[in-house]
C-alpha cells in the first residue's frame, strides 16, 4: 500500500490544483486543462485545516487509480470547524 501523501500547503486560487512545495507560493499554476495554462496563483493554505481522506486513507490512489474523494490529492479542506 502506498504511503500517506503530505498535508498541501499551497492552492491555486483559480483551479484549486494544490501544492506539497512552499517553494509553488505566489508562483503561477501549472495546470493545463485543454491545453490551456490555468492563469491562477498559488496560495499559501498553512490556516486551513486538513483532514486524512477516509476512501484512500490519505494515499490519493483507490483501487489502483486517483482517488475520486479526494481528487488524487489524499487530504480534504475542513471547512466551518468548530473551535
Amino acid at each position: 500500500m502506498p504511503d500517506q501523501k503530505p498535508q498541501p500547503v499551497a492552492v491555486c486560487t483559480r483551479c484549486g490544483a494544490i501544492s506539497y512545495s512552499a517553494e509553488m507560493i505566489s508562483g503561477q499554476c501549472s495546470q493545463v486543462t485543454a491545453g490551456k495554462r490555468c492563469t491562477g496563483v498559488i496560495g499559501s493554505v498553512a490556516k486551513v485545516d486538513w483532514e486524512a481522506c477516509p476512501a484512500c486513507l490519505a494515499t490519493g490512489i483507490r483501487n489502483e487509480k486517483p482517488c475520486g474523494q479526494c481528487y488524487g490529492a489524499g487530504w480534504l479542506c475542513v471547512r466551518n470547524r468548530k473551535q
